[in-house]
């Protein structure tokens, strides 16, 4: 028989030995494999490398102990026992991150919460700082025109209420029971047509007033119509109807005591109330009882 090459014999010997040792490693458990892939999904996870680095080094290094463990083919209790340690420490180390994450984003819409709140009161103050200098504005405005009306308009006693500016026309612009402007109103209408072109801002209340003579409907009617023929007359002079706004209010308002004739002389009168209000509403207490906003017939 032919002797085999030493070569050759330590060859086969070699690979009979290799053969030995890769069927005495045991195969991965389940256990193993999970661990594996927990600590896989930890360190794929920036959160947990950022916020949870101890545990996730515990979880690694465990798990290394379970694979030094199969390797040196160890008892199987032992590596799944190393393998559940290093799952649930990887699932610590994600717990971890995940509560550090959401602390850091409570602390950061804490922080948004905070400066919507400053720039909120920025706003609110500099919203407050611009109201007050309208405010402000207005007032100097309303005096300025206070001052003016008082220098032009004398003879209709303007003055400054919280209404507005009111000035009133007295009994001499109409004949008695009748809502026909005289034409010696037309100086005064004149003056107050100049006044409102003068000042494009103002609108205007035109208040009638009657004494308390005769029925309260037939009063309320002719003061309307009156504060009508007003608006009419200023119309006609140039300013807009629609900054102008005719109220009756019959003998509801009187100024005097209507039991002398003096004093319901001054009850029959007309009062305009000027304001720099976008809208014109009732400025008196209580709904009158007629009222249209520029001339209608």
């Amino acid at each position: 028989m032919t002797a085999l090459h030493p070569r050759l014999v330590l060859l086969v010997v070699l690979i009979v030995a290799l053969l030995g040792a890769c069927a005495g490693v045991p195969e991965r458990s389940d256990a193993l494999r999970q661990a594996e892939q927990a600590v896989a999904l930890a360190e794929g996870n920036p959160a947990v490398s950022r916020h949870a680095p101890v545990e996730l080094a515990r979880a690694q290094e465990t798990l290394q102990q379970a694979e030094q463990a199969r390797q040196a083919d160890a008892d199987t209790n032992e590596i799944d026992h190393l393998a559940y340690l290093a799952r649930r420490q990887a699932q610590t180390a994600e717990a971890v991150a995940r509560e550090a994450a959401a602390a850091e984003t409570a602390v950061r819409t804490a922080e948004q919460r905070r400066r919507l709140i400053t720039e909120n009161r920025e706003q609110e103050a500099a919203l407050a700082r611009a109201e007050a200098r309208r405010q402000r504005e207005m007032a100097e405005r309303a005096q300025a025109e206070l001052r003016d009306a008082r220098a032009r308009l004398q003879d209709m006693a303007p003055r400054q209420t919280d209404r507005g500016l009111v000035l009133t026309l007295g009994s001499f612009l109409f004949a008695t029971d009748s809502a026909e402007l005289r034409p010696s109103a037309a100086a005064s209408l004149d003056k107050l047509a100049t006044f409102l072109r003068e000042h494009p801002r103002q609108r205007a209340i035109i208040e009638g007033h009657t004494d308390a003579t005769g029925p309260d409907q037939y009063n309320l009617e002719l003061s309307q119509r009156r504060a009508r023929a007003v608006v009419r007359a200023l119309s006609q002079r140039g300013i807009d109807p629609h900054r102008l706004r005719a109220i009756g209010y019959g003998k509801d308002h009187p100024v005097a005591d209507n039991s002398s004739v003096e004093g319901r002389s001054q009850n029959r009168r007309v009062e305009l109330v000027l304001s720099e209000e976008p809208t014109m509403r009732d400025t008196r207490a209580g709904a009158p009882r007629g009222g249209q906003t520029g001339p209608r017939g």
